[in-house]
């Protein structure tokens, strides 16, 4: 029994969604068949059976109240009289009376050559390839027993009715499962074709071809709304290839200048810096100067790099914003005296969040605005409190941005200038560092600028942790 219980359990389903879900639905129209036929026929089954009880004992309630009252010499004469008088109402019940020897007194001539068992209660007899159902009563005055009245109906038709609509809701049982997982698969089939083309789709696609979209129907079901959400995927995979295209090409480039230096002022040191001091201490700190370049540039390469992988986790931690915003200040007024620099403090406010992370965020704005504001220029800042954000403003009547370059600013390696950045030491990713760090934050970040006017920075920063 249990090797067989495990047989079940074990079994093989077939590999194809579309016959799995066709067994399924084949297994439930079936189940559903069968407890349907299965009803109809248990309440048909109980309404013959309870007719033909009800048909006898209404044979019998007329009956036995006329022969109860018969004396035991007159049994015979009175249950031959009333056997007559009620015969032309004979159809398929009939009667026998048996005295109290067992002897036939009278019967219908249905009964005649039959044996029925003296039995009281309910039977079910069989005799010439006929059903009969028999119920047999004992028949007494005062106390004494004067003989038995057995009722007989023919239950034959009843029965072969009851039968045949067995084997009917049987057939029709296995031909409708039959048919429901022919119908299950060829529907199924066709739900699953779009599927299957998805799939196919999918086989083409590539790291070097992501230019293949799924087909989307109209019928606004599952398989559209899947498809639509296949090919969202799809655009950015490609935008994130393209970027990471584009990045690796940057990243190369950036990497390739100061190579070709450190190695340019290698082979001047082998040739000539031997002897002469001079060109040695300036390959030296052209050398260093390079090394310092590629370390930056790698550092910021890495930062971004686990931003995307999301490692970054911030260190939220409560504190003065004004205070820090002063240091920085302070720090850039010594890199550069010819910037005017102001902050205009509204209100103290206290800040929840990565303290590094934000004094890094003020560096590369101020630094940015300060490389492009020539000498006597202004840079304000300001700070107060909107909301439940702390609203920062980096404002500076420098060169400004052109409208175009605006949306692609905080782009990995993008430079507005190319021979102006290049001046000034830039590798395009301070931008973008900015743009990652905003985003660990939940916060938010707005420009402003035109040409030869200026550049209006506005940032969003959640007071608490979102």
């Amino acid at each position: 029994m249990l090797s067989e219980i495990k047989k079940i359990i074990n079994f093989n389903w077939p590999k194809k969604i579309s016959w799995k879900l066709s067994l399924v639905y084949t297994l439930i129209f079936l189940l559903v068949l069968l407890v349907l036929n299965g009803t109809a026929y248990y309440m048909l089954n109980n309404y013959v059976h309870n007719s033909i009880r009800e048909s006898v004992n209404n044979t019998l309630n007329y009956i036995l109240p006329k022969l109860r009252g018969v004396d035991r010499n007159s049994f015979d004469y009175e249950a031959a009289l009333l056997l007559q008088n009620i015969s032309k109402s004979e159809e398929d019940v009939y009667f026998r009376i048996v005295d109290y020897n067992k002897e036939t007194v009278a019967q219908s001539n249905m009964l005649k050559g039959m044996e029925l068992p003296l039995e009281n209660g309910d039977l079910e007899i069989t005799k010439n390839k006929k059903t009969y159902f028999l119920k047999t009563v004992t028949i007494s005055k005062y106390g004494y027993l004067n003989g038995y009245l057995q009722v007989v109906k023919d239950v034959t038709i009843e029965y072969s009715v009851l039968n045949r609509l067995l084997i009917f809701l049987s057939i029709s049982s296995v031909v409708g499962g039959l048919v429901a997982l022919l119908v299950g698969f060829f529907i199924t089939k066709k739900s699953m074709k779009p599927v299957k083309e998805m799939s196919e789709t999918a086989r083409k696609i590539s790291g070097s071809d992501l230019s293949q979209r799924l087909e989307v129907t109209d019928s606004n079901d599952e398989l559209t709304e899947l498809a639509e959400t296949f090919n969202s995927m799809l655009d950015r995979l490609e935008k994130a290839f393209k970027k990471q295209e584009q990045f690796v090409s940057d990243a190369s480039h950036e990497l390739r200048t100061p190579i070709s230096i450190i190695k340019g002022y290698i082979n001047i040191l082998d040739r000539w810096g031997k002897e002469d001091k001079e060109i040695k201490e300036e390959a030296v700190e052209s050398i260093k100067s390079e090394i310092q370049s590629m370390n930056d540039l790698i550092e910021s390469l890495l930062f971004l790099a686990r931003g995307d992988l999301a490692e970054i986790e911030p260190s939220y931690e409560n504190f003065n914003f004004n205070k820090i915003v002063k240091e920085i200040i302070k720090e850039n007024k010594i890199l550069d005296k010819n910037i005017n620099y102001e902050y205009i403090e509204k209100e103290k406010v206290k800040v929840f969040a990565d303290k590094l992370l934000l004094k890094q965020l003020l560096r590369i704005f101020i630094e940015n605005s300060r490389k492009y504001t020539d000498a006597g220029g202004n840079i304000i800042i300001k700070s107060e409190k909107e909301k439940n954000n702390i609203k920062i403003t980096i404002e500076d009547d420098g060169k400004g941005i052109a409208e175009e370059d605006i949306p692609h600013i905080f782009d990995r390696f993008y430079k507005i200038d190319k021979s102006r950045s290049d001046e000034k030491g830039s590798s395009g990713l301070g931008l973008s560092i900015a743009m990652k760090i905003i985003e660990l934050h939940n916060g938010d970040i707005d420009v402003e600028s035109e040409i030869d006017k200026g550049t209006k920075i506005t940032i969003f920063i959640p007071l608490t942790k979102k």
